[in-house]
């Protein structure tokens, strides 16, 4: 049976990331990361839920896996602001973070096409 604070979660969850999707709609590109987090934590909560009614362990492993995900998204997501911020702290704005990222990947490409 599943428990009234594992539904409030879950609730709590669904609301919370419609709000932020709601104030942070034009940075969707950058704050996908969390996006990916916030919506792995919902399943994750979704699945506590579930495991309650059927297939308890078969959820529950989902479950963890879930929150495992979303450790990883926001571990990367902030990996990603702070890499931003320290180039923006060097003089680099926007054009120039996206310039340089795709003279990157060109350069990437080329060393492919000469090693084969």
């Amino acid at each position: 049976m599943y428990e009234e604070s594992e539904v409030i979660n879950l609730f709590m969850s669904i609301v919370s990331i419609i709000v932020f999707w709601q104030s942070t709609k034009k940075d969707i590109e950058r704050l996908r990361y969390f996006y990916l987090g916030f919506l792995c934590m919902v399943f994750a909560y979704f699945f506590t839920v579930i495991e309650g009614f059927i297939y308890k362990s078969f959820f529950n492993s989902l479950e963890h896996l879930s929150f495992a995900l979303a450790g990883l998204a926001f571990a990367i997501a902030s990996h990603e602001m702070l890499k931003n911020r320290g180039l923006k702290e060097q003089g680099f704005n926007e054009l120039e973070l996206i310039e340089q990222e795709l003279i990157e990947q060109e350069l990437i490409g080329q060393e492919l096409n000469e090693a084969a």
